[in-house]
C-alpha cells in the first residue's frame, strides 16, 4: 500500500506571531531602550530569510528560496549601514530571476537526495549571478546617481507655498537661500530620473512644486553615500507654507530660522525629523506609516503635541508634560506651535533642541 508523503505544515506564521508576541510584550513592559523599535524596523529583512527556511522545511523547493534567503541577507546588512549591493536599481530590474527560480524549482523537484543537491546549488548560483549582474555596470545600465542643482528666484512674491515630493532617499531642508531666491541646492539622483519643477507667481504670492520622474530606487532604513539625496535651502525671510512627502526615506527638516506658517510631513516608511521654529507660530502635521518621528522643541517654545497611535512607542524627554494622547510645554509663552503626530507603527520621540 503506498502511503502519501506527509505534509509539514508551515513555521513561518507561527514564528511571525511568536516574534510580533514578543515586541509588543517588550513595548508594553518598557525593558527595552531608545533604539528598539529603530533595530526591529531595519529587521524587516528576516520576512525573506524566515520565509524561505520555511520553504526549505516544508520542500517547496530549493532555488527560490535559497534566492530569498540571499537577498534578504544582503538587503539585511545594508539597513545596518553595511551594503553588499550599491545598485539597487539594477537589483529591481532583475526580477525575472524569481520567475526562472520558480521555473528551476518546477523542473528539479524533490524526487531524490540528488535533486536537493542540485536545487541548492542553482540557487547559489542564481544568487550568485544576480549579485555579479548588479554589480556590474556595463551589463545593465544607469548604475549610478547624478548630480542636480536647485535655484527659483522670487520673481516678485512675498509669500510662498512649497510642495516637496519626494520618491526616496534622504532629503535636508533648512535656511539659507538668499534673499532674492525662494529655494536653493542640489540634488543626487538616479540617472534614469529628472527632476520635476514647476513656479507659479500669482498676486505676489509663489507656489513652487518639486520632485522627480522616472525610475527610482532605495534600500530601506538605510541612506548612506549610495543613496539619493536632496540638500534644500529655503528663504529664512518669507512666510511659508511647507508641504513636503515621500515614500522611503528620511526627512530631516531644520525649520528653527524659517518664517513658517504651516508644515504637512509626509513618509510612509522611514524617519522624519523636525526641528520646530524659534520665533514664528506653525500649525504643523506629521504623518508616517511605519517608521520614527522625531520633534525638537526650542527653549521657551510653548507646544501643544496630539498623538494619533497603533502599535506606537511614546518618548518623551523630562520636562514635557504628557496626559493621554497630549504631550505639552509648561505654560506661561504665549507664543504655540499644534502639532498632530500620526504614527501606525514605530516611535515618537519629544526631545529639547540640542
Amino acid at each position: 500500500m503506498e502511503t502519501k508523503p506527509r505534509h509539514r505544515k508551515s513555521l513561518f506564521w507561527p514564528l511571525l506571531l511568536i516574534a510580533l508576541g514578543v515586541a509588543l510584550f517588550v513595548n508594553n513592559t518598557h525593558l527595552a531602550g531608545d533604539t528598539f523599535w529603530e533595530t526591529l524596523l531595519r529587521l524587516w529583512p528576516l520576512l525573506l530569510i524566515v520565509g524561505g527556511l520555511d520553504s526549505i522545511f516544508r520542500r517547496e523547493g530549493f532555488v527560490g528560496p535559497v534566492l530569498f534567503i540571499g537577498l534578504g541577507v544582503v538587503i539585511l546588512m545594508g539597513n545596518f549601514g553595511r551594503p553588499v549591493v550599491e545598485n539597487w536599481g539594477a537589483l529591481l530590474r532583475l526580477w525575472p530571476v524569481l520567475l526562472i527560480a520558480w521555473g528551476l524549482d518546477l523542473l528539479v523537484g524533490q524526487r531524490s537526495f540528488w535533486s536537493l543537491i542540485a536545487g541548492l546549488g542553482l540557487g547559489v548560483a542564481l544568487l550568485a549571478g544576480v549579485l555579479w549582474l548588479t554589480a556590474s555596470s556595463t551589463t545593465i545600465g544607469a548604475s549610478s546617481l547624478k548630480g542636480e542643482t536647485i535655484e527659483q528666484t522670487l520673481n516678485g512674491a512675498t509669500s510662498a507655498e512649497v510642495t516637496l515630493n519626494i520618491p526616496t532617499g534622504l532629503l535636508e531642508v533648512r535656511d539659507g537661500a538668499n534673499s532674492g531666491q525662494l529655494v536653493s541646492g542640489s540634488a543626487r539622483i538616479a540617472k534614469s530620473e529628472t527632476l520635476a519643477q514647476e513656479y507659479t507667481v500669482t498676486g505676489k504670492r509663489g507656489k513652487y512644486s518639486l520632485g522627480s520622474q522616472g525610475f527610482f530606487y532605495t534600500t530601506p532604513f538605510y541612506w548612506g553615500e549610495v543613496a539619493a539625496g536632496w540638500q534644500l535651502q529655503l528663504n529664512s525671510q518669507l512666510p511659508l507654507e511647507l508641504t513636503s512627502k515621500m515614500a522611503v526615506g528620511e526627512q530631516r527638516l531644520w525649520l528653527t530660522r524659517l518664517n513658517l506658517q504651516t508644515l504637512e510631513a509626509q513618509t510612509v516608511i522611514g524617519r522624519t525629523i523636525v526641528a520646530l521654529p524659534q520665533k514664528t507660530i506653525a500649525l504643523i502635521n506629521l504623518s508616517t506609516v511605519i517608521g520614527e518621528v522625531v520633534v525638537y522643541v526650542p527653549s521657551g517654545a510653548n507646544v501643544q503635541i496630539e498623538t494619533d497611535t497603533a502599535l506606537t512607542v511614546v518618548r518623551v524627554a523630562p520636562g514635557f508634560q504628557r496626559q493621554g494622547n497630549f504631550i505639552s510645554t509648561s505654560p506661561g509663552v504665549s507664543a504655540a506651535h499644534y502639532i498632530r503626530v500620526e504614527n501606525v507603527i514605530g516611535v515618537i520621540r519629544v526631545l529639547p533642541m540640542p
